[in-house]
């Protein structure tokens, strides 16, 4: 029900959701399990582990690293684990595929995250507004449209939709492509 409940929200109040509120939610609607939280937990106590933001440059130093932030701080790590998942905003997204999608106006930015999509039937909208016929996302690429979008039953269910459409799609044409040739056949009556 929470794509649901996003997809009637009016725009101030998603923004007021995703700026105020979304962190909190995630951390709930997704917690990390127990097996996993009481070591990290023990690390970050001990001081073996840290949990920094703002990160600004990455560069390698001899054995490690050299991570310097935003606020002039600089730090140097034997390991980085990058756990910021998969960005939320198209501006981020270092996607190939993507960026030619969006400079040729087939797909165009969801101000909440990824690319407008339309919310039932999952084809992409262009710049215009217009849902692509050929062109369907699902994943992270449909936050903006459906907010919660990274578990697997979710996308699964919304592949199951895009195949059932593209299959439609093909039997429409194969009919109209066998309505065609029978009346040209020279035996059509």
């Amino acid at each position: 029900m929470i794509e649901v409940v996003w997809h009637h929200l009016a725009d101030d109040d998603k923004r007021l959701f995703l700026d105020r509120f979304y962190s909190r939610f995630m951390s709930h609607w997704v917690p990390i399990p127990l097996v996993n939280a009481r070591p990290i937990l023990g690390h970050l106590r001990a001081q073996r582990l840290t949990v920094e933001k703002d990160l600004d440059d990455v560069s390698r130093d001899g054995d490690g690293f050299r991570l310097g932030f935003a606020d002039g701080r600089a730090m140097h790590f034997d390991f980085v684990v990058d756990a910021t998942g998969t960005p939320r905003h198209l501006a981020e997204c270092d996607s190939p595929l993507v960026s030619a999608l969006l400079r040729a106006g087939i797909v165009s930015a969801n101000e909440f995250g990824g690319v407008r999509v339309d919310f039932e039937s999952l084809r992409v909208l262009d710049e215009d507004g217009a849902a692509n016929p050929h062109v369907f996302a699902l994943g992270n690429l449909t936050s903006g449209t459906h907010l919660f979008t990274s578990t697997l039953e979710q996308n699964v269910e919304k592949a199951d939709r895009i195949a059932a459409q593209i299959v439609s799609e093909l039997h429409r044409r194969s009919a109209r492509d066998h309505s065609r040739h029978v009346d040209a056949s020279p035996h059509s009556t």
